[in-house]
């Protein structure tokens, strides 16, 4: 007894002692803290760190190098008035050279534009991640609330069992009920005890599978959000070009398109220009012939001829990924717009189902009501009370499961139509 009453004060003192999380914040916390929301931010990082590359190609390279050399010895010809030094005892040198690449014709802008495109796409690939993980966040979240309800249920069944039970076992005292039915009773106590663990343990589980997505242990204390607006207004395939999965499609197209132009204009020449400057100093000052600081600018220019068809091959590849990715743009347009459809249908069928459920619950509760006090007046049979608080814990769970569904469905189709799943 001391065990039992120390369990219920637990489950007594659990809601209070936890704090309360709401939809919102739970999102907000899979958002920043979730691994794959943390992948997802790092690509599109990385990406936009290729941008700044692309950039780089229009810029000047500036580079600088030194020398100290000495010598074992000192190497010298005779010269009348003088002597020329060959090989001085130490030797120091050094060189400044800039580049500037003038083939702005050639495959530089085309890569900064599919850098650009890569950014764009990794940035919507993003968004995904983070609206996939919100809807696995709301999904989890109302399914918790909905096995919440369940135990609610579950428990007040094992309540109304154990009042039965103490109803069939004083009439059973007073000779008003036989063995069977006390036996019935303990039976129906037994069942709603099995029930309520079932159900406690699938709430428990479906806890950790919010706190799993959210990266935050609890305890926490669910409520139920007021429902997401039923966007079914909104014309069909009209938010489809909204969502994500599209607009990243749409910039792998564009990326595949750079990638082909850079291919296809390695074929341009190279042009640039090159700028040196360079000096020395010896241990015999300056050399014969060479003066000590020097200047020059020489303009580059290269074709390739012939490099056994490598830059052919790669524009044929080039040209095959643009086929690929304009055939999984139509591809996620195509999902997109049949994932519209059925959400639709999902929600209208969600809402007649809800609402036939909500029907059901009412007529059960009356019909429950009236056989207790029958019961009690002893017009009604235990197997009839039996049966209509079976009839009514099922119609509660059900009404529980049919506004999950509702809920749900209006949730996918507003992921559906690319608009934020809380208004």
């Amino acid at each position: 007894m001391i065990a039992l009453l120390a369990v219920a004060w637990i489950f007594a003192a659990e809601p209070s002692a936890a704090r309360e999380l709401p939809l919102s914040e739970a999102m907000s916390l899979a958002a920043s803290k979730n691994p794959q929301v943390e992948v997802a931010a790092a690509d599109a990082s990385r990406a936009q760190t290729l941008v700044k590359q692309g950039y780089a190609l229009f810029l000047p390279t500036i580079e600088a190098q030194g020398a100290w050399q000495y010598n074992h010895e000192r190497l010298t010809q005779p010269f009348p008035g003088g002597e020329i030094v060959f090989q001085p005892w130490w030797r120091r040198t050094w060189q400044v050279t800039a580049n500037q690449n003038l083939s702005f014709h050639g495959p530089a802008l085309p890569l900064l534009q599919q850098a650009k495109a890569g950014a764009r796409s990794a940035s919507f690939a993003e968004d995904v991640v983070r609206a996939d993980i919100g809807f696995a966040v709301a999904r989890a979240y109302y399914a918790a609330l909905t096995a919440d309800t369940v135990v609610a249920v579950a428990d007040d069944a094992r309540t109304a069992a154990a009042e039965l039970l103490r109803v069939a076992t004083v009439k059973r005292q007073n000779g008003r009920a036989t063995d069977a039915e006390v036996l019935r009773a303990k039976l129906r106590v037994a069942e709603s005890d099995q029930a309520l663990a079932s159900a406690r343990r699938a709430a428990e589980e479906a806890r950790e599978t919010v706190a799993d997505l959210i990266g935050v242990t609890g305890p926490f204390r669910f409520t139920r959000p007021a429902r997401a607006p039923d966007p079914s207004a909104v014309a069909a395939t009209s938010g489809a070009p909204l969502r994500a999965e599209i607009q990243a499609a749409h910039a792998a197209v564009g990326f595949a398109d750079a990638a082909n132009t850079a291919a296809f204009r390695r074929w341009y020449p190279t042009l640039g220009v090159q700028a040196t400057y360079s000096g020395y100093d010896t241990s015999d000052g300056e050399l014969f012939g060479q003066p000590k600081q020097s200047y020059a600018i020489v303009a580059l220019a290269s074709v390739t001829l012939f490099d056994g068809t490598l830059k052919y091959w790669q524009t044929r590849e080039t040209r095959a990924q643009v086929r690929a990715a304009k055939a999984r743009e139509e591809s996620t347009r195509l999902a997109a717009e049949a994932d519209e459809r059925r959400s639709r249908r999902r929600v209208a069928a969600a809402a007649e189902t809800e609402a036939l459920a909500k029907e059901r619950l009412s007529l059960a509760t009356t019909a429950r009501e009236l056989v207790a006090g029958q019961y009690e007046l002893g017009v009604a049979t235990q197997l009839e009370r039996l049966d209509a608080d079976s009839a009514f814990a099922a119609a509660r769970r059900e009404a529980a499961a049919t506004e999950l569904e509702a809920d749900l469905a209006i949730l996918e189709l507003r992921r559906a139509l690319g608009l934020a799943l809380l208004p």
